[in-house]
């Protein structure tokens, strides 16, 4: 029996977990729910520190440039193309529990039930989805990855 500490799947990630920058701490995060390459049990059993990216007050860039490890520990190169090096801006304004999602890729997301276009921003807060989506064969969009934001 293979546990968790053994998956190379759990290691990949763990030592991928994004980490909040010295003295800053986070009031948010982004915690991965769903990937369309890791079955859902087996995703929900790892450490949500090893699902999640830390959102601290002011503006946090999510994408490929910016948590590379994290994104490759996640899944395979059939979707990964469509996660931009600067994929969104995540916004935490001090003393506010709504969060600001500004689409920097050219690729669409969907912030709980909305489409967000590419330039747009949509707001967000605990307890929403935030999912990364690619055109399927039939031209139809499907989710790859989707995450919860979470109060930390």
């Amino acid at each position: 029996m293979i546990t968790r500490r053994q998956s190379p799947l759990w290691h990949a990630l763990a030592s991928a977990a994004p980490e909040t920058a010295a003295g800053e701490a986070a009031k948010y995060r982004l915690v991965c729910v769903e990937c369309e390459d890791i079955p859902k049990e087996s995703l929900l059993a790892l450490p949500v520190e090893c699902r999640a990216i830390d959102l601290p007050a002011g503006v946090t860039q999510v994408g490929r440039r910016h948590q590379r490890k994290y994104f490759d520990g996640l899944g395979s190169s059939a979707w990964t193309q469509y996660v931009s090096r600067t994929h969104l801006e995540l916004a935490v304004r001090a003393g506010s529990d709504v969060l600001s999602a500004t689409n920097c890729s050219p690729n669409p997301l969907v912030a709980g039930e909305f489409l967000v276009t590419p330039r747009d921003t949509a707001e967000l807060r605990a307890g929403q989805t935030l999912s990364f989506v690619r055109p399927s064969d039939n031209g139809n969009l499907v989710s790859f990855l989707k995450f919860e934001v979470q109060e930390v």
